[in-house]
């Protein structure tokens, strides 16, 4: 039996132990691991899709405290021992093949995507599937080999049991009630007295019940990421939802990704998630499918893993915005997103009464100096300086000439025209580059690599040198202040780049 094949196999029989044991109570979560956070192997890299939904139920199967995950060369690499008779859980990559139409040459796949779209044109994509057998971390002797280290994962991903509760006294969290409350979600959320949670792909909005009427914070999350996954398929983003009549197939197929989905959004963020009472007439007929049809569920899961990313993603961006200073720089900065997209904002000179910025595109071409001016407590009044700005495209022209002039700042809040922002920007001050999207993999020869954007733009994979990974792994460097020492030579031709730009 091929290992894709095997996969395959033990995806299904986790799934349908899972799905028989929530039959005989669907008042049960999807998954009561101890834990919050997503799988990961042991450098850092997260599963996704069906990788991590497989490897929750894995870990609550086993009673695996830790969802860290290692292959054996990994672990042999890295000096830790499998233990004898430990069993391996197979797991699966999509990978992406590029190779150029006539001279045959292979390029990473991320090169690939920093091409110009005639570029493209020269290049065949073909997927693949790669697979990997891998073994949790207690079974191995990482715990006795490497105490520190263990003790750093079971710090990252252990629950202490301390969630915040709201005035009512049901679970709070905080990162999602600020999507809710200043709609970052792609459609608005709507909690309302009533008896329905639902989302309307015509109208396109989401509506839930209030969070008092729930039995407890975490129902009404659960419900709420349920409703969210639906909102994925519209067809301006995933493109995933049919016209469907109530209990049909594909109506019921759509019901199974939204109750996954939600079921590794939840984990993730270690919330509990139960099925949804008005789902739990489709546990058998779920169940049966899955058995008759085994292609079924990686045909689901792949729908699962882009819902569940999409939300996740969205997450982790709002996360990153929750206690930032709210200063002036960061209100002009959620303004800006959706006119500019992602550009640098680099403070020249601020005090208590003025403020200059510069703002440039991703690729540091001087846009423009906005200048602020304080007028009462909490209000300030701007205005840009456009005569000298090159290479603008007209719309972020007409931006920087027709809405931000004149505009005001009162109570924390920018007046610019309607003007909800749904990218995320860089504010550096005074830093010259910004360090992004850092991945850690190995090589052929399981030899540590890593990648990084540097202002947005992929850098080619660089190995690590074993004195750096050797600190990352016992916890005396972080991932970004190797990646700016990996990457140091790029990073000096952008700083002397950004030295010679002339306004």
């Amino acid at each position: 039996m091929k290992i894709n094949e095997i996969a395959n196999k033990a995806f299904t029989e986790l799934m349908i132990q899972k799905i028989e044991a929530i039959s005989a109570d669907w008042k049960k979560p999807w998954v009561t691991n101890s834990f919050s956070g997503i799988p990961q192997n042991i450098n850092g890299g997260t599963y996704n899709g069906i990788n991590s939904l497989a490897l929750y139920l894995l870990c609550e199967k086993e009673k695996y405290p830790l969802p860290v995950f290692m292959t054996w060369k990994q672990a042999n690499d890295l000096g830790f021992r499998i233990n004898k008779g430990a069993k391996a859980f197979p797991v699966v990559f999509w990978n992406k093949l590029v190779i150029h139409k006539e001279t045959d040459k292979k390029i990473d796949y991320n090169d690939y995507i920093a091409l110009s779209d005639e570029d493209k044109k020269n290049y065949k994509v073909i997927p693949y599937m790669k697979p990997f057998n891998v073994f949790n971390v207690e079974q191995t002797n990482i715990k006795e080999q490497a105490p520190e280290l263990y003790n750093k994962l079971m710090n990252k991903f252990y629950l202490n049991g301390s969630k915040l509760k709201d005035e009512k006294g049901l679970l709070s969290y905080p990162v999602i009630d600020t999507m809710i409350k200043d709609n970052l979600w792609f459609v608005p959320i709507l909690p309302k007295e009533q008896d329905r949670a639902y989302y309307s792909s015509s109208e396109e909005k989401i509506v839930v019940p209030l969070k008092r009427q729930f039995k407890d914070g975490e129902s009404f999350y659960a419900t709420l990421f349920h409703e969210m996954a639906h909102s994925t398929g519209h067809k301006s983003r995933l493109d995933r939802l049919k016209p469907a009549i109530f209990g049909s197939y594909d109506y019921g197929r759509e019901e199974l990704v939204a109750e996954l989905s939600a079921a590794i959004v939840s984990s993730s963020l270690g919330i509990s998630s139960t099925i949804r009472e008005e789902n739990a007439a489709y546990l058998k007929s779920w169940l049966q499918t899955i058995k008759e049809k085994p292609d079924f569920l990686f045909s689901v899961l792949g729908d699962v893993n882009k819902a569940s990313q999409m939300i996740l993603d969205k997450t982790s961006s709002i996360e990153a915005m929750i206690g930032k200073e709210k200063d002036v720089v960061s209100i002009i900065e959620a303004n800006l997103k959706e006119n500019i997209g992602e550009v640098v904002i680099k403070v020249n000179e601020q005090n208590e009464n003025d403020i200059n910025l510069s703002v440039y595109d991703n690729s540091m071409i001087y846009l423009g100096d906005i200048f602020g001016m304080k007028t009462g407590e909490k209000s300030w009044k701007f205005s840009t300086d456009t005569s000298i700005v090159i290479m603008v495209p007209q719309n972020k022209l007409d931006f920087f000439n027709k809405r931000l002039h004149g505009s005001i700042i009162s109570d924390e809040k920018l007046e610019l025209r309607e003007l909800l922002g749904k990218k995320r920007l860089s504010v550096l001050g005074t830093v010259k580059v910004k360090i992004d999207k850092i991945q850690v993999m190995t090589d052929k020869d399981n030899k540590p690599l890593i990648r990084c954007n540097i202002n947005g733009n992929p850098q080619m994979s660089e190995k690590i040198p074993t004195k750096l990974y050797e600190e990352y792994l016992s916890g005396k460097r972080d991932l970004k202040s190797i990646a700016a020492e990996v990457f140091k030579n790029e990073i000096d031709l952008l700083n002397n780049r950004d030295n010679q730009i002339k306004r």
